[in-house]
């Protein structure tokens, strides 16, 4: 049994404290507290487990609850910001949707803040065509899939009766295809529609490439001519111009055909030309 004079227990405590196990241990030793260093020691580590236990607890308990509280305020501001996109998103193809009364569409402007959520709408939407109409900038902030969507919309909106947005499919190196019915003593007329939305302007390496891959399917599909919309433009060619490439059946369209086309768009009285275009080449 350890004795430990009652005028040095203060000292012991302190030493306690300050984690100077080894030093109180000592005293203990000179105080003749116990018979000899090693029961000294052993009690040494029996108070060191005892006081470590102690405060790795305390600092356990501390940390958890400073990992808890971060968690906590983390999935706060991310449910915050999950349901002010819902509400967003939500708004923009439910909250928005046009009212259609008597073949007429709704004239009310959208509000400007769909620029906000115009780079994650997942399909075209009327109301996302009118906001291009109003700001036309916003146009280069559409995912791929949607912006080649509003191409086939423009098309189906002028008249051509078979639109569809073949991109994937392996049999064709068109990104849209384009036809209308024919008519008594004529043929379909068939468009090859290549869509490129680089960041600069189109140079003529990639207009030749479209070119070969138009005559390589011509005979297969009976293309009429080929049509490669460019947003951002062309490149000047010094090898050839515009009218001898229209002669060889291909016409270029860039930015300009773009704002023209988001100017004349008008919705028919259900809304969308083309909602749910096909995908795959006719048989």
């Amino acid at each position: 049994m350890v004795c430990i004079n009652p005028a040095r227990q203060h000292r012991y405590e302190e030493m306690r404290r300050e984690a100077r196990y080894r030093d109180a241990a000592a005293e203990l030793i000179v105080d003749g507290a116990f018979d000899g260093s090693r029961n000294a020691y052993k009690w040494y580590e029996a108070l060191r487990r005892h006081t470590d236990s102690d405060a790795t607890a305390r600092i356990r308990s501390e940390r958890q609850q400073a990992i808890e509280r971060d968690y906590a305020q983390e999935a706060q501001e991310r449910s915050v910001l999950r349901q002010r996109d819902e509400y967003k998103i939500s708004a923009l193809h439910e909250g928005l949707s046009r009212d259609i009364s008597q073949g007429k569409v709704a004239t009310a402007e959208p509000p400007v803040w769909i620029g906000d959520v115009i780079e994650n709408v997942p399909a075209l939407e009327l109301s996302v065509i009118e906001h291009l109409q109003q700001h036309s900038a916003d146009f280069a902030k559409l995912p791929w899939d949607v912006s080649e969507h509003l191409f086939a919309e423009f098309f189906s909106s002028q008249g051509w009766t078979d639109v569809r947005l073949v991109g994937r499919d392996p049999r064709t190196s068109a990104d849209i295809f384009v036809s209308n019915v024919p008519g008594e003593g004529r043929r379909a007329r068939r468009v090859f529609v290549e869509i490129k939305q680089h960041k600069s302007k189109v140079g003529i390496e990639i207009v030749q490439s479209v070119l070969g891959a138009y005559v390589l399917e011509r005979p297969k599909y009976e293309w009429q001519y080929a049509v490669i919309i460019s947003p951002r433009g062309f490149k000047k060619f010094r090898k050839t111009s515009t009218p001898e490439l229209r002669i060889r059946g291909i016409e270029l369209k860039d930015g300009g055909w773009l704002l023209g086309n988001l100017k004349s768009y008008k919705p028919n009285r259900n809304g969308l030309w083309l909602p749910h275009p096909r995908r795959q080449m006719p048989d």
